[in-house]
């Protein structure tokens, strides 16, 4: 669109009635936004490029509807040494033996905070 434009004498009337005009090509080049989507499309098929590359804030994710999400947080201590650590600092802490909770890696815990936004 930003390369079509109303000749300056018909300015008034389109003004007027918004569409009314004959518009005029103003540019050299006015496929240029339609020919990058064609090659980004033709990237993205091909797979030389992720939809990740080129929306890295992940927008993409949140045009699906999430159930609402309430996370929780346990900090476990893997053994005494850390136990005593976690009490030396007033941080709330539970040896893992005492849990019955499920342990993840941190990099589940990423992937579950990537995946809920």
């Amino acid at each position: 669109p930003e390369f079509y434009f109303a000749p300056s004498e018909k300015v008034e009337e389109e003004k007027s009635s918004n569409g009314s005009q004959v518009r005029l090509c103003g540019g050299k080049i006015p496929f240029l936004w339609a020919q990058s989507l064609f090659i980004v499309a033709g990237l993205l098929q091909n797979e030389f490029i992720s939809p990740s590359n080129i929306d890295p804030l992940n927008r993409r994710l949140s045009m699906f509807k999430r159930n609402s999400s309430i996370v929780q947080i346990v900090l476990l201590s893997a053994n005494e040494k850390c136990q005593s650590f976690a009490d030396e600092h007033d941080i709330p802490c539970s040896p893992v033996h005492d849990c019955g909770v499920k342990m993840v890696t941190p990099q589940v815990v990423v992937q579950m905070w990537i995946d809920l936004g």
